[in-house]
């Protein structure tokens, strides 16, 4: 068994999306008690709940949706299809011929991953902007399998330039989103579990979370 971590280290002067909604806090961690002062260390965190890899149900855009904290513990935890799509740079599109031309044996109810290698760019100043996207013909394909979970390795599913509204088609489907996974060049099967566990937030739409691959 070989265990994977994909989950985005949080630290302060990481990328956050408030070049997209400026009233996003960017992630802070400070040290508030010391060893030589207080016998402990502490901290505390500001972040928002769309931190460093993360997961959002439907209520994310769709009012009366379930909230993070009502979603059923085993949605976290799931058999997964990673997709290795080749590198995208700025503002390359996810296209639906690439994604059928893998011929992946996808099952309704799974997690489907889609690893671009544009985590690789997090620390570059237009990372968000620069995103790449899902073309509204792909994420068609996406929803039509019945997936229960589409994990990504970028920070927008849609375009920012010219917006579709797909992540719309996929909640309405009661999927959950997720991003932004790193290291998924290092995933060597395409069949795998994948466990993500988000925070326990009451009544927010989403939360970060610690996210693993396995490989059995």
């Amino acid at each position: 068994m070989r265990v994977i971590d994909v989950s985005t280290t949080l630290e302060n002067g990481m990328w956050s999306y408030q070049p997209l909604v400026p009233a996003v806090t960017p992630y802070h961690i400070e040290q508030i008690a010391s060893m030589e002062k207080e016998g402990m260390e502490l901290s505390t965190i500001h972040m928002t709940m769309t931190t460093g890899t993360y997961i959002e149900t439907a209520a994310h855009v769709m009012p009366g949706a379930k909230n993070i904290d009502e979603v059923a513990p085993e949605r976290f935890l799931l058999n997964a299809v990673v997709l290795q799509l080749d590198d995208k740079g700025a503002s390359e599109p996810v296209t639906r011929d690439e994604l059928e031309a893998l011929s992946a044996d996808i099952h309704k109810g799974d997690a489907l991953i889609l690893a671009t290698g544009y985590d690789r760019m997090r620390d570059q100043e237009d990372f968000l902007q620069n995103s790449p996207y899902i073309e509204p013909e792909a994420m068609r394909w996406i929803v039509s399998k019945g997936v229960s979970l589409l994990a990504l390795d970028f920070p927008l599913a849609d375009n920012i330039k010219a917006p579709a509204g797909i992540t719309q088609w996929l909640f309405e489907t009661d999927a959950l989103l997720m991003a932004l996974l790193t290291n998924l060049r290092e995933v060597s099967r395409q069949q795998v579990r994948f466990i993500a566990l988000p925070l326990k937030l009451k009544g927010t739409s989403g939360a970060p979370c610690r996210a693993l691959i396995i490989e059995e």
